[in-house]
């Protein structure tokens, strides 16, 4: 599962990580994390229906949430990029910032997956020191 593969290149980033279904996702358990990966299957164009509410209901929180620090990744059949520029821009909309351009995964681009999940854990570890150093006295 791919979810599991971005947390584990997380975690050797020395991040702490919870996984959470979108299904299973409460935002006002979401304000306690400094940053956030957002996944989806690419649904005919789109991020599935359980992240998209997680979206609609994480935009009342906007000024809680506003400059925290996000990535993405969208699972494909195709080249279609889609579901990965709609978890983008749903995530844009709510006030978060993006540290890294996204993943789009297919079958056969398995190696550069791998290499592109560690870029992303890396400029999340990076934004999120960065975030620590500015809050310290």
């Amino acid at each position: 599962m791919l979810a599991e593969q971005v947390r584990q290149a997380c975690v050797e980033e020395k991040l702490s990580v919870a996984l959470i279904e979108a299904s299973d996702a409460v935002p006002e358990d979401l304000l306690q994390y400094d940053g956030y990966v957002f996944g989806s299957p690419d649904y005919l164009g789109y991020m599935a229906g359980a992240v998209k509410t997680v979206f609609d209901r994480l935009h009342a929180f906007h000024p809680v949430i506003v400059g925290r620090p996000f990535a993405t990744f969208a699972t494909s059949e195709s080249d279609n990029k889609e579901a990965l520029h709609s978890l983008n821009d749903m995530a844009q909309a709510v006030g978060l910032r993006q540290v890294h351009h996204g993943l789009q995964w297919r079958p056969e681009n398995h190696k550069r997956v791998t290499d592109t999940l560690i870029e992303m854990a890396s400029a999340l570890r990076k934004e999120l020191d960065q975030q620590s150093q500015d809050l310290s006295p």
